[in-house]
């Protein structure tokens, strides 16, 4: 970490970390932090050893205080050093946060050895990504005209508290991270939507994303885009059970119940090529509640609910699998392992 100074006209000070009483200033990219040596000490077993080391005599002093250039994103920087110094910033899970402040406090905190901090921002970027289907049929990638995010489903409660304007590019540098830190159980659920994004070159050619530079290895490039036709026929599979011709045991009205159906999958065909690689969310539980009465019977909703259940179920397990990770059980082992049970209280079945 060299004391190298850009020209000042280039620099600017982040005045929420800007303390006037502050004993060594930090800079990362052009902005400058004046903040606290001790505090950084207590904190961080890196800055602890940093500090440890005499400085030569003629060192370099920025507003009499020491200087200590970052190599890190200033994107990266603010939000780690406000939660280091603000207690009011960056609560804990479920307070709501944002991509910014979960992508710097993880990736700095796992750096400069923060480990509460480190547990903390695991939770945060854990909430959207769990490790149970439940869970997953509990959120939805809602794709708009000009931006998608994740929503709340009016049938489920959503326990992820942090949202993004791009989905795509910010799940990318999510993965980027994840890989980064050792969070693998966030990797299958990521990549699936990855999958069913079909982001195409950006796959290949990497994103920036809210100041963040990422890219994914060229295996979990190719993973990615193998996992194609395995989401497609499970997509299909359910399709097929929906569209099931002859008559369900008990059903009364079974050449009704049918049509319907079928005309259900001839509304949606104009949309079907947005769907395809999406098996989890073309038919989530809350459909057969809230269209028992006009899709079917609720005899043939009775009955069909278990036959998509298990293809869900199946492509589940195999998920981890598609995209080279390991099984789901040792995932949750790893996620129990570094952040606890965080999510004990909400639709997870983990």
């Amino acid at each position: 970490m060299d004391a190298h100074h850009l020209p000042a006209s280039e620099l600017h000070r982040v005045a929420d970390l800007w303390y006037d009483d502050g004993n060594i200033v930090i800079q990362a990219g052009d902005a400058q932090y004046r903040v606290y040596r001790g505090t950084l000490a207590r904190r961080s077993s890196v800055f602890r050893d940093l500090f440890s080391v005499p400085q030569p005599e003629d060192e370099t002093l920025v507003d009499g205080c020491p200087f200590v250039r970052l190599p890190d994103a200033e994107e990266e920087v603010t939000p780690f050093l406000k939660a280091l110094f603000d207690t009011e910033f960056f609560h804990s899970y479920p307070t709501p946060t944002t991509f910014s402040a979960i992508y710097g406090c993880l990736r700095l905190s796992h750096k400069y050895e923060v480990p509460n901090l480190t547990q903390r921002a695991l939770v945060h970027l854990s909430s959207p990504f769990h490790t149970s289907l439940q869970q997953v049929e509990s959120l939805r990638l809602c794709d708009g005209v000009s931006s998608s995010a994740w929503e709340e489903d009016h049938y489920f409660s959503r326990p992820a508290n942090w949202a993004w304007k791009e989905p795509a590019a910010a799940l990318i540098c999510i993965a980027q991270l994840a890989r980064q830190v050792g969070a693998l159980w966030v990797l299958p659920t990521v990549f699936y939507h990855l999958t069913v994004a079909d982001v195409g070159r950006d796959l290949y050619l990497g994103v920036q994303h809210a100041g963040i530079t990422a890219s994914l290895s060229s295996a979990d490039q190719d993973a990615i885009h193998a996992a194609g036709p395995a989401l497609s026929s499970a997509t299909l599979a359910i399709m097929a059970i929906l569209t099931v011709k002859g008559a369900t045991p008990g059903c009364t009205t079974p050449l009704e119940c049918l049509a319907r159906r079928l005309d259900l999958v001839a509304m949606r065909q104009a949309h079907f090529s947005q769907h395809i690689r999406d098996p989890l969310h073309v038919w989530v539980p809350n459909n057969f509640t809230f269209l028992g009465g006009w899709l079917a019977c609720n005899v043939c909703a009775d009955f069909l609910a278990p036959h998509v259940r298990a293809v869900k179920d199946e492509l589940w397990e195999d998920l981890p699998g598609l995209y080279g990770l390991p099984s789901w059980d040792d995932l949750r082992a790893l996620k129990s392992a570094s952040i606890g049970e965080a999510f004990a209280d909400v639709l997870d079945d983990d």
